[in-house]
């Protein structure tokens, strides 16, 4: 009851809404990040893996079912965050493409169609599926609005994240999961993403929520590869660079930089050479 009324305090249109939107927000986010903080140093898990940039090609399938239904809830960000989870959940994988979300607003925004011309509208409101899987008479107006204006700001000025935005809360960002084979599987803010998507931009920043535990496993095997060492020397397999985002603190020895020491090593060698002929 008490929580109710809170929400209702900070959600409801009074002359407050704007700044309690911003401290409840705020104060959501120092939590989570205090419990995810808790969580990494439990499991010996590094908190930059919570925020990652990807390259947009990375992220085709979601985490859905064909009914359209998650294995692993994501309704409440804050409760599943920084998770390990074994099981088969990652396995229910849905192009985004084949959605009917996906090709109305490509009709719409990329072919120039109006919205209610598109796969996406539906005349039958009495079928009860979420609103931002359909475009209803109810909120065609403001589907219309919102999607075109969305369009424009990522055509314009490219993906910000919400820090750079100024938002109210920073977590709100396209959330994914990391399946077992380290694909990243979409699981929120679909308007985002697949505007993103039709637009092709290169990268976005999103939340990893939930990771394999097979995942989890393969890197701390890599990352055990990576550290393993041969007397005093560093195993050749530490040279091994991994470009994929979740792996990028894995160490390694910079190419660039055995390059120029063979290159310096070289020529300190034609050097002496030289001085001793002369």
């Amino acid at each position: 009851m008490i929580k109710r009324y809170i929400k209702w305090i900070v959600f409801s249109d009074n002359a407050v809404n704007r700044l309690g939107k911003t401290l409840y927000y705020h104060c959501r986010y120092y939590i989570v990040n205090l419990k995810i903080f808790l969580y990494c140093k439990k499991y010996k898990y590094p908190q930059s893996r919570i925020f990652l940039t990807i390259q947009l090609d990375y992220l085709e399938n979601t985490e859905f079912d064909s009914a359209g239904n998650r294995k692993i809830s994501s309704r409440n960000v804050y409760r599943i965050i920084g998770k390990v989870i074994d099981g088969d959940w990652d396995l229910y994988r849905s192009p985004i493409q084949d959605w009917k979300i996906y090709k109305g607003l490509k009709e719409y925004l990329i072919d120039g169609k109006d919205l209610k011309d598109t796969v996406y509208y539906r005349n039958d409101t009495n079928t009860r599926v979420p609103l931002w899987l359909n475009i209803t008479g109810h909120n065609y107006q403001r589907e219309r609005e919102r999607n075109k204006n969305l369009f424009r700001l990522l055509k314009e000025n490219g993906y910000l994240t919400q820090k750079e935005l100024g938002g109210p809360d920073p977590l709100d960002e396209i959330r994914v999961k990391i399946g077992r084979d380290g694909e990243f599987l979409w699981e929120n803010s679909i308007h985002r993403f697949i505007i993103a998507k039709l637009l092709k931009l290169e990268k976005i920043t999103v939340v990893v929520t939930v990771r394999h535990h097979d995942w989890i496993n393969l890197k701390k095997k890599l990352i055990e590869l990576a550290q393993k060492r041969d007397g005093s020397q560093i195993n050749e397999e530490r040279n091994l660079r991994y470009y994929h985002p979740d792996l990028e603190e894995i160490p390694y020895c910079r190419e660039g930089e055995k390059v120029i020491e063979k290159h310096l090593e070289t020529q300190k060698s034609i050097t002496t050479k030289t001085e001793v002929v002369v």
